[in-house]
């Protein structure tokens, strides 16, 4: 009879539990129990159910757009309550597969904008990737690295004359904003004009784009090079240590010392899953 470790495993063999993805505790945090009770107490009732003309009691507080990790895509993206049977079944499909499969029981057409018989192309990243990107006609130099680790230095000793350079806290400050600005108002212009230059990379005629982003897994990473197509990718490992000292000493990050460090904390945390 074949011998067994304490185990129970055969061969000595040990079965690891899987990983936990990291942003799994997002979902114990007061911000997101206070989003997801708001969100029930405005949309008790399940969307597809609704719109099948059933009433179910919705369970589910889905992103309608997967988050993939992104934290501003989890904390701040649309949402949606679904009973938990629709979550794990018709929107993990949808999830899947990139658009629904429902259609009109008097046409047998597809509702879903996004579904191929209507002529749907779908464009949808995750990570804070603007949907219908198409892929770039110059280069791309993708630089990631935790905040304060160099990666606005590193680019303006690179990029020369014609380059394109996108960076959120440039716009920011093109704008009148602080940089590392919690202004929801000034954010979203900003990220609106980042995302259009973005889109303008497809017919660009010339030079390199830079595109400084955190981007501390390698999924996102992987993401923006499929957007993108001609992507280069240059991580700046610099110490957390490091950076919290750069952060520390400048006076220009006081108004979001705080809020950056943990932006430190949390890249080196994300990276070391990735």
């Amino acid at each position: 009879m074949p011998s067994r470790n304490p185990q129970g495993r055969k061969g000595g063999e040990v079965k690891r539990p899987p990983l936990r993805d990291p942003w799994n505790s997002w979902y114990g945090s007061a911000h997101w129990r206070s989003r997801r009770a708001a969100q029930l107490a405005s949309e008790p009732l399940c969307r597809f159910c609704k719109a099948n003309d059933r009433i179910t009691a919705a369970a589910v507080v889905d992103h309608i757009v997967p988050h993939k990790g992104d934290w501003h895509s989890f904390a701040f993206g649309e949402v949606q309550s679904l009973c938990k049977a629709c979550h794990d079944g018709e929107k993990s499909a949808i999830d899947r597969r990139g658009y629904g499969v429902r259609v009109d029981v008097n046409t047998g057409w597809p509702f879903d904008p996004n579904h191929p018989a209507n002529g749907g192309v779908i464009r949808t990243w995750g990570y804070s990737i603007p949907d219908n990107l198409r892929p770039s006609s110059v280069p791309v130099v993708l630089v990631c690295g935790p905040p304060a680790s160099g990666k606005t230095t590193y680019v303006a000793k690179r990029a020369q004359p014609g380059d394109v350079v996108i960076d959120l806290d440039d716009i920011l400050e093109s704008l009148g904003a602080q940089r590392w600005t919690n202004d929801k108002a000034a954010l979203s212009r900003a990220i609106a004009i980042r995302d259009d230059t973005l889109r303008s990379l497809a017919t660009s005629t010339g030079g390199t784009a830079y595109l400084i982003a955190g981007a501390p897994r390698r999924s996102e990473r992987d993401a923006w090079r499929r957007a993108l197509g001609n992507v280069t990718v240059v991580i700046l490992r610099t110490a957390a240590t490091t950076c919290i000292a750069r952060i520390t000493a400048d006076p220009n990050r006081s108004h979001a010392a705080e809020k950056l460090k943990q932006a430190v904390a949390n890249w080196w945390k994300a990276f070391a899953f990735s």
